[in-house]
């Protein structure tokens, strides 16, 4: 297995690790993990705007060397075969309940 980065903007924003690239763009290319990018926040702003372009490339040593510290913890998706880390702060803003009427949304 190796550990690849997708970059956004520039940015190392997630780390996981693939068979191969070409598994690994599999990986990008799904449509939960796009939007996952799309959805998750990090400053009060998504990660991705759903129009810039993802770029794959290998880890570096320390995102490698992150990526194998994290690994235990990445997050599992539930339906998918991959785990996945980010390299920013993350928030999830539907796990919030936004409102005070007490439902579950």
């Amino acid at each position: 297995m190796s550990v690849y980065v997708v970059e956004i903007a520039g940015r190392a924003v997630v780390v996981l690790e693939a068979a191969d690239e070409s598994e690994a763009k599999a990986v990008m290319a799904d449509s939960e993990f796009r939007k996952d990018l799309r959805v998750f926040q990090s400053g009060g702003q998504p990660l991705w705007d759903g129009a810039s372009q993802l770029r794959l490339r290998a880890a570096l040593e320390p995102e490698a060397s992150a990526w194998k510290t994290e690994r235990r913890t990445a997050m599992l998706s539930d339906d998918r075969n991959y785990s996945r880390a980010f390299l920013v702060r993350v928030v999830d803003p539907t796990s919030f309940d936004d409102d005070y009427d007490n439902d579950p949304d």
